[in-house]
């Protein structure tokens, strides 16, 4: 009962503080900026001048670090502009948010041109989310009649419509039972460049909560609720995967979606031929961990017979709409020397776990695209079947999107997601595997 009513508590306070900031936004507006970046300004002022002060005492003593003078006078500098010439970084801010828009619209028509190029149907919705990307971007980049108020305003409208949604999870939460389906519904996300940080906050998180143990007092070989479905949420330790990845694990095998054709790089790989793979499931976790040095997030879902056979349906469709693609090692038939193939990823799991790969002859999933047509959206292709509504609102969804609302889900008394556990690449003095904190 406790849990629930934590949960309860976070969903209520985040939606309350939303929603203020929401109709602080839409009436106090620009005046409320003011004031928060003149206190800002004085706080960076006083830690400027303690700095200063700092430095010179450690010089007194021939001990003084310039790194030092140097942040005193970066944040002496900032507290100028943000209490005295405040129409400046107002200024910024709203240029800065007409080019993340004009940069969302061209995700859009990326994508866009992407689907027509393939000949898929339906891509009129993107389309309009393009334009309408550009037109909102366009007009606050090169208006001048629009300023800090506008953006403000917009800003509170999505602050209320993200409170909405909290407070649905909220209710949602109250519900007693157990839920057999996740239902679909308009669904507000924190910002996409957000939600892409999500894998990389929550591995932090954790090694910050274990940089001081030695060890895991974790039995190996503990019982656990496991789903009859898996989700699993990729993150590596620096680079790029720390964006993560995501893939499925449905009846001993692993469905993944990605841009594994090296030979098909667009765009420094951002655009690719779309490849997907099914591989044993147990092979193919170790290979990720062992070889590959993921960090792996898994999320059970309990499952009725119905719905197996919907996932099995679903896992069936999208092996009738690819043919094989055969690897770097699978085409020169390498398998005597394979260390010649290790810095090929496709050639790695063949060797390992005895994935195969596929390529698809049409459809939305035929031209890979990072920021579209990734692995999250063919994931839900198969998962949305249960009803989850994380892609209700089209966009650009990661997996730090998908990871979020996992992790609301299993909050939730009587949730699909049933089981939360992480495994960690291994490292010194540690296992290969624990559970998560509740």
């Amino acid at each position: 009962m406790k849990k629930v009513n934590k949960n309860l508590v976070f969903y209520f306070v985040i939606a309350l503080a939303l929603a203020a900031a929401g109709i602080t936004s839409i009436l106090a507006r620009s005046r409320l900026v003011s004031l928060l970046m003149a206190v800002l300004g004085i706080a960076l002022m006083v830690s400027g001048l303690v700095q200063l002060i700092r430095f010179f005492l450690a010089r007194i003593r021939r001990s003084g670090d310039f790194s030092v003078l140097f942040r005193a006078c970066m944040s002496m500098i900032a507290s100028v502009f943000l209490i005295w010439y405040q129409e400046i970084p107002m200024w910024l801010m709203v240029v800065l948010f007409g080019a993340y828009m004009l940069l969302y619209g061209t995700a859009f028509l990326i994508q866009w041109w992407l689907y027509r190029q393939d000949g898929v149907k339906g891509r009129f919705l993107m389309f309009l989310m393009m334009i309408g990307s550009y037109v909102v971007g366009g007009i606050f980049l090169l208006s001048p009649s629009l300023t800090m108020d506008d953006m403000l305003i917009l800003f509170g409208v999505y602050c209320l419509m993200l409170a909405l949604t909290y407070f649905r999870d909220g209710l949602d939460a109250l519900s007693s039972g157990t839920k057999s389906r996740m239902k679909r519904k308009v669904r507000f996300t924190m910002p996409a460049i957000f939600c892409a940080l999500v894998p990389a906050k929550a591995l932090n998180d954790i090694n910050e909560y274990l940089k001081d143990e030695d060890e895991y007092e974790i039995d190996d070989h503990k019982e656990e609720e496991k789903g009859d479905l898996d989700i699993y949420v990729h993150v590596t330790d620096s680079g790029f995967g720390l964006l993560g990845h995501m893939d499925i694990g449905f009846e001993g095998m692993i469905l993944s979606y990605g841009n594994y054709d090296t030979d098909s790089y667009r765009l420094n790989s951002i655009i690719g031929d779309g490849v997907f793979y099914l591989a044993p499931e147990k092979e193919t976790v170790e290979t990720y961990l062992m070889v590959e040095k993921n960090n792996l997030f898994v999320y059970g879902l309990r499952l009725d017979e119905e719905q197996k056979a919907q996932i099995r349906a679903a896992i069936n469709r999208i092996v009738s709409q690819g043919y094989r693609w055969h690897t770097k090692i699978e085409r020169e038939n390498g398998f005597s020397h394979p260390q010649d193939y290790e810095s090929d990823f496709p050639s790695r799991l063949v060797c390992k776990a005895n994935a195969q790969f596929y390529k698809f002859k049409d459809g939305r999933f035929k031209t890979y695209f990072a920021l579209g047509s990734n692995c999250v959206l063919l994931a839900d292709s198969v998962i949305g079947r249960l009803g989850t509504d994380i892609l209700s609102m089209r966009g650009i969804v990661s997996p730090g999107t998908y990871q979020d609302y996992l992790e609301k889900e299993y909050r939730k008394k009587g949730s699909m997601v049933i089981s939360r556990r992480f495994y960690p690449c291994p490292k010194e003095k540690k296992k290969a595997r624990f559970a998560l904190r509740q």
